[in-house]
């Protein structure tokens, strides 16, 4: 029997991770699609910025399956973590 490949992590499991590296390390509640991209860039992306650039756009839309992280503009071009809808 061959070896099994591991899964690829998605384009937003990898902006998740990147977002959260960008908050622990410098603090900042906002980010330009450059600064996750540059994250990425320095955790071994392989991701185009295009293909980043387009899944925060959709990422401030409510998702579908985990990870469930969503983002809202902040400013122009800058984008920060929504919280969390209340349920009342």
């Amino acid at each position: 029997m061959g070896e099994r490949k591991l899964a690829r992590s998605t384009c937003r499991d990898e902006v998740v991770e990147a977002v959260g590296t960008l908050a622990v390390g410098g603090g900042e509640r906002s980010f330009s699609v450059e600064e996750v991209y540059a994250a990425m860039v320095a955790s071994g992306t392989t991701w185009p910025r295009s293909t980043v650039a387009k899944t925060m756009l959709r990422m401030t839309r409510p998702a579908r399956r985990p990870p469930y992280v969503r983002l809202e503009r902040s400013a122009v071009n800058r984008y920060r973590v929504a919280e969390p809808a209340s349920p009342f």
